[in-house]
């Protein structure tokens, strides 16, 4: 027998062993895309929601964050969500260190420093892999997937960007090694570890328990295959760890009991689900947030990655369970079972249909896969040709990976995609966090959380749509200057045009390839009465003809031009110092005569596509500009056709606190889109943000 600190150090140089072999396969494709990175979404940050409290004033806290669900704590709102259906644990970590970095500490730079920490929470995910590996199979097993992470730039760039959620793909991993651990050799005591994984798990994101039931289903595989019961401390260890977020996040089980699922007996709605899905699944599928991926969509090599993804859960599931029974090992029963459990019950859920959700499926495929063939190549006779087919599979996997990143080096952003990232889109909170307003709203998806995180202590973010004139004069009343960021093609544009307040300031972002984007900062002037002209549908002004065109009105530049100085005269008027941010400027400091808003009705044709009754428009999805033939809107992609309006937003917008005392003093709380647990979207699901039946009154 060993002594103990033979195996410690032992133990330790696996450990170093294991962490050097990661940051091999994640170097390479990390630093080709760290130059190429997409600017920062609100997706991606979410898990630092958070962090709100800890780096604004009291007064800036902000109604969008307060309605996401949180407890006092000595009168300080702590957060037990980042958003519906994820946890703050990750927020926790940065919440530790940030008072040892105060000094060095500027709000614009947080950000920043958390997509550069993301390579380490990457490069755990890795490490993960290889270690699995090296556990269940030994080192040929880890150094057959490196075969396969090294060109898997794809799942670099989901861990780097936070999107794939990297830490929840670790804990899976993680209990994935636990299960297979535990069949081999069955014991009560794995109760503990399983709990605890499936806590801190879940907590961090409520669709690890698509991974939970993986591993319970993988047991009772193993249980059935080789007439035992061993899955019982499974079971109870589960059932403990989803027992420990009842005190803690119960609208977890809330949520989670109303997620729709697709019936199991319509065969043809879970083959089309599966399609969509696929599309995701290649390297080229997973950027198309940020790049137009319709041209390349289906190319051969793409078309032909995602049949291989799909042929190698079966294959796996095949070959392991075949090799499980001949030499009775059950972990590897489970190790097949996991990857193919996790990808059927992503197919069975109607709304999981994002990029986030098929990547759940990589690690464990890529482990269980590379087990497979090195357990065949353990027999001389077959290790040749298993190390050629292997051979074969990385090289394919490397030049279609190597084929997507050259694609994606000349292609352009998306337009008229209302969840689409842009530099433009960056340039604009950036700029409003750098405003004078004390009081900003994101008006459209995208913008709040990044502001509210990269803006000075005392202004305020929030995230509201501004749909009409009267939601402005609500949002305006008793307040100083206001700004607001929109999509300049949106159903917010209109407020480029109104001249119900003194304008401060006005920007428009075009300086990128990609959907423009706005700034409007506004000062708070309440509207008299007097100012009221009959038949105008606005306060303020000469009576707008209401058969006048837009493009009748940009026509006549001068009297835009005019109209524009008599509001650059009030607006000196009430800044006094800050003349130099009373004009109307475009990016540039050029004028650019704008459209003033057509009569807006309940139902509209928007500029960016069809609008659906008012403030419930706010599913539309926006058609491309360059006509629906795209085949990302084909028929393959069936959940756009499915839950029609809707996309893969995955957190309604919360309204803000009214500040007119006839309002309804309720935050919207928890109505945030939850892919991949929430039922579809009836056509009301948003609501209109002042209706008590949309509320949770607090």
């Amino acid at each position: 027998m060993l002594p103990v600190g033979t195996i410690r150090r032992g133990r330790g140089r696996e450990a170093v062993s294991t962490g050097l072999v990661a940051a091999l396969a994640l170097a390479p494709a990390a630093v080709l895309l760290w130059p190429r990175l997409p600017p920062f979404h609100e997706d991606e940050i979410l898990p630092l929601v958070p962090l709100i409290p800890v780096l604004k004033q009291p007064e800036a806290y902000g109604a969008a964050f307060l309605a996401n669900h949180h407890i006092r704590v000595l009168g300080f709102p702590v957060a037990l969500v980042s958003y519906v259906i994820e946890g703050p644990l990750k927020a926790l970590c940065y919440t530790i260190a940030l008072p040892l970095t105060r000094a060095a500490y500027r709000p614009e730079h947080l950000i920043g420093a958390y997509r550069a920490s993301n390579l380490f929470w990457t490069w755990g995910l890795f490490a993960m892999i290889v270690a699995v590996c090296r556990r269940l199979s030994g080192w040929r097993a880890a150094l057959l997937c490196l075969a396969l992470l090294v060109p898997d730039h794809s799942l670099v760039y989901l861990g780097v960007t936070d999107i794939g959620r990297p830490n929840s793909l670790t804990l899976s991993l993680l209990l994935l090694l636990v299960t297979c651990r535990h069949v081999d050799r069955p014991r009560w005591r794995t109760a503990v570890p399983v709990a605890l994984v499936v806590f801190v798990g879940t907590w961090t994101r409520l669709d690890f328990v698509w991974f939970v039931a993986a591993a319970v289903g993988g047991c009772l595989a193993a249980d059935l295959a080789f007439r035992r019961v061993a899955t019982l401390p499974v079971v109870a260890g589960a059932t403990v760890g989803l027992g420990l977020l009842v005190p803690i996040v119960p609208q977890y089980f809330a949520h989670g009991a109303e997620g729709h699922r697709i019936p199991l007996a319509d065969v043809d709605l879970l083959w089309r689900h599966l399609s969509g899905l696929l599309l995701l699944a290649d390297p080229w599928g997973t950027y198309h947030r940020q790049f137009d991926v319709g041209p390349h969509l289906l190319d051969p090599p793409y078309v032909a990655y995602r049949w291989a993804y799909l042929t190698l859960c079966l294959l796996v599931l095949a070959g392991l369970g075949t090799l499980a029974l001949r030499r009775r090992r059950p972990a590897n029963l489970v190790l097949a079972a996991f990857p193919a459990l996790v990808l059927a019950a992503v197919v069975e859920t109607e709304q999981a249909y994002e990029v986030h959700h098929i990547v759940n499926v990589k690690p464990a495929l890529y482990v269980a896969a590379s087990v497979l063939a090195a357990e065949l190549a353990r027999a001389r006779r077959a290790r040749a040709p298993v190390l050629a087919t292997w051979a074969g599979l990385a090289l394919g996997a490397l030049w279609v990976d190597a084929r997507a990143f050259t694609d994606l080096a000349t292609a352009a952003p998306p337009r008229g995609l209302y969840w689409g990232v842009t530099w433009n889109m960056s340039d604009a909170w950036q700029a409003a966090a750098r405003s004078p307003a004390k009081v900003v709203f994101g008006a459209d998806f995208g913008v709040w959380v990044p502001g509210a995180l990269s803006s000075p202590p005392d202004q305020r973010w929030e995230s509201s749509a501004i749909p009409d004139e009267a939601t402005l004069d609500r949002e305006m009343t008793d307040r100083s200057l206001v700004g607001f960021v929109f999509l300049a093609g949106g159903p917010n544009t209109w407020l480029l045009t109104t001249d119900r307040y003194p304008v401060v300031e006005r920007r428009r972002f075009d300086a990128h390839p990609g959907d423009p984007w706005a700034l409007v900062v506004l000062a708070g002037r309440p509207p008299a009465p007097a100012e009221a002209t009959p038949g105008s549908g606005r306060l303020g002004g000469p009576p707008e003809d209401p058969h006048l065109s837009n493009s009748a009105v940009i026509e006549d530049g001068r009297a835009v031009q005019a109209h524009e100085r008599r509001r650059e005269a009030r607006s000196v008027a009430l800044i006094g110092s800050r003349p130099d941010l009373s004009c109307a400027r475009d990016r540039v400091g050029t004028r650019r005569p704008l459209a003033r808003p057509t009569t807006r009705g309940c139902c509209e044709l928007s500029a960016i596509g069809l609008v659906k009754c008012g403030w419930r428009s706010r599913q539309a999805v926006n058609p491309p500009s360059d006509g629906s033939a795209s085949p990302w809107r084909g028929a393959l992609l069936y959940s756009s056709r499915l839950h029609e309006g809707h996309h893969p937003r995955r957190r309604l917008r919360n309204s803000t606190l009214s500040a007119h005392p006839g309002d309804q003093q309720a935050a919207r709380a928890d109505l945030q889109q939850a892919d991949g647990v929430l039922p579809a979207l009836y056509p009301d699901a948003g609501g209109d943000p002042r209706d008590p039946r949309h509320h949770d009154a607090r």
